[in-house]
């Protein structure tokens, strides 16, 4: 199967929406067009080729991103932002206990000082994932009112620096453990936190469609580990008349109860489907 057929099998299941096809399309194109054009080629110095490279260069940079998504060799980030909460309790956790590790190894009285402090459970630092520096944004196991050690600050927030790069080392390996492809992995922490379908489609560059689809397929093929890491898999059971609650609410409905039963149905906003 040749480059452009795959790209359409990847349109066809919904995995590329109908622009990045076409990006990636038309980047193939104006290579395939400079490989067997010699006078274009020569003609690249001039200033109006000069942009043109310019926007290709950034056109290709876009599609890159997009098969890296794909293949889910970037899905760290979007899991520390927007992961469940039990699966970002456990990261963090295994992080924060990697990272003493290997400080007992390798920083030995530096660590010593963050355990001699009082206001420091160091077995508990956690931090808002959803921020860029995880150092000033420190929410559970330190105490820091009235603290003015400067030195020992400095201490914690390289403990926590080093603590987040390993959160993300993790959800690396977890990824490469699960029985489910990295993507699919992704795909998963995102429906178990209740995003809407539109919005995880963003997040991974993929189509709406798919994600939805996906999510079926997700709930049966999750083994012991994934289930371990998450309290509950989503699974849609249309097949039976009915949802979940949480694939309700990211379609955009909203309850609606009548008085007389303790059973809600659903009204969907002007961009929900019941499709």
């Amino acid at each position: 199967m040749g480059h452009a057929k795959r790209l359409e099998k990847l349109c066809d299941i919904q995995i590329l929406t109908g622009g990045d096809h076409g990006s990636l399309v038309e980047v193939k194109e104006r290579r395939n067009n400079l490989v067997h054009d010699a006078q274009k080629r020569a003609g690249l110095d001039e200033l109006e080729s000069r942009r043109e490279v310019a926007q290709i260069l950034e056109q290709t940079d876009r599609c890159a991103s997009v098969l890296l998504t794909i293949s889910g060799k970037n899905i760290e980030s979007v899991i520390a932002k927007r992961g469940c909460e039990p699966y970002i309790e456990h990261a963090q956790s295994e992080a924060v206990a990697d990272t003493i590790t290997t400080w007992e190894q390798e920083n030995p009285e530096r660590l010593s000082r963050l355990h001699d402090c009082e206001r420091a459970t160091l077995e508990e630092i956690r931090w808002d994932t959803e921020e860029s520096d995880p150092r000033n944004n420190i929410t559970e196991g330190f105490t820091f009112d009235g603290f003015d050690d400067e030195e020992r600050y400095e201490i914690l927030m390289e403990f926590v620096g080093d603590a987040s790069k390993a959160f993300l080392d993790r959800i690396d390996a977890d990824a490469n453990e699960s029985n489910l492809d990295r993507f699919d992995f992704a795909l998963m922490v995102l429906l178990c936190a209740g995003h809407r379908y539109e919005e995880i489609a963003r997040w991974l560059d993929t189509d709406e469609k798919y994600v939805q689809r996906k999510e079926n397929v997700i709930a049966w093929r999750a083994s012991q580990f994934e289930k371990d890491l998450v309290d509950e898999i989503p699974a849609q059971r249309a097949q039976h008349g009915h949802r979940t609650r949480n694939q309700m609410n990211r379609m955009g409905a909203s309850p609606i109860t009548d008085g007389s039963s303790s059973h809600s149905t659903y009204a969907l906003s002007a961009e929900g489907t019941l499709g």
